[in-house]
């Protein structure tokens, strides 16, 4: 079976607001450390922090720096040895950058799309009502493991079917910090304050099953535990209301892509 490696996103913004001492433009290309024929900016330690911690997190100072910087310059070692011999040109990895390609361009433009297409104030609003006058008064308990790469999802679904433990996986694993220490638990949500695909998958299952294959949101791709359910009264408008409008930008993507598919031109070739 063919071993799927996992792979980080750089993803690289400004946080230089966030720093004690302002940075300009030209500080965030100031080499910190050669490492033979390469090296490492500034830049890259902060990508590095901000791909783990999301897109506002400062690069911290004192030990922990100097940890991350070591971990860093290791890493550009190794890679300059696997260059070194030729495993950059084996077909397994040729594939596996070309997914990642195609994943970053696509999340890309996905977080480029939907920050252009921000729903109104009333827009929320008329789908919150929309949604509160439905009958299902429900909340589910879960549990989920959220990657940034399909693969890295799929990896851990091959490990929870070996019999490997869902919470132990979630916090090695799940790039959501605000759940990953708990084992990717999450407070008691309903269906309204989901992404809709999140919403949908655990409607089909029964407590104790995981999710079969990742599901995807705005957030990244998900693995799902859904441990119980239970009737509750519905959401207050704002407590509501972030989840909704990011339920309406998905809805209103869906329907983008929709759009693109029907204008472009696709055959299917049957071999």
């Amino acid at each position: 079976m063919k071993q799927i490696r996992f792979k980080r996103l750089a993803i690289v913004l400004n946080c230089l607001a966030y720093l004690i001492v302002p940075y300009s433009w030209a500080d965030t290309e100031k080499v910190i450390a050669k490492i033979n024929d390469g090296q490492l900016t500034e830049q890259d330690l902060s990508a590095h922090f901000q791909a783990k911690l999301g897109e506002n997190a400062p690069v911290p100072q004192g030990l922990e720096r100097t940890q991350v910087l070591n971990v860093l310059i290791n890493r550009e070692i190794i890679v300059q040895q696997a260059i070194k011999e030729g495993v950059d040109k084996l077909p397994q990895t040729q594939a596996e950058l070309a997914e990642t390609r195609l994943d970053v361009l696509t999340n890309a433009f996905m977080a480029k799309w939907l920050h252009s297409n921000r729903p109104s104030e009333a827009e929320v609003k008329q789908e919150y009502e929309r949604q509160a006058a439905l009958p299902s008064p429900q909340q589910f308990k879960t549990r989920h493991i959220l990657t940034q790469m399909r693969q890295q999802a799929e990896l851990v679904v091959m490990e929870l079917n070996r019999g490997k433990d869902f919470k132990q996986l979630a916090m090695q694993y799940s790039m959501d910090m605000m759940s990953k220490a708990r084992g990717g638990e999450l407070d008691w949500l309903f269906p309204i304050q989901m992404f809709p695909s999140y919403a949908q998958s655990i409607a089909l299952m029964q407590p104790g099953n995981y999710t079969p294959m990742p599901i995807q949101t705005p957030a990244g791709w998900h693995v799902i535990l859904l441990e119980a359910v239970r009737n509750a009264p519905k959401p207050k408008f704002e407590e509501a209301k972030p989840i909704i409008m990011l339920q309406i930008q998905q809805m209103r993507w869906n329907q983008y892509v929709a759009s693109l598919r029907q204008k472009s031109k696709v055959e299917l070739v049957n071999r």
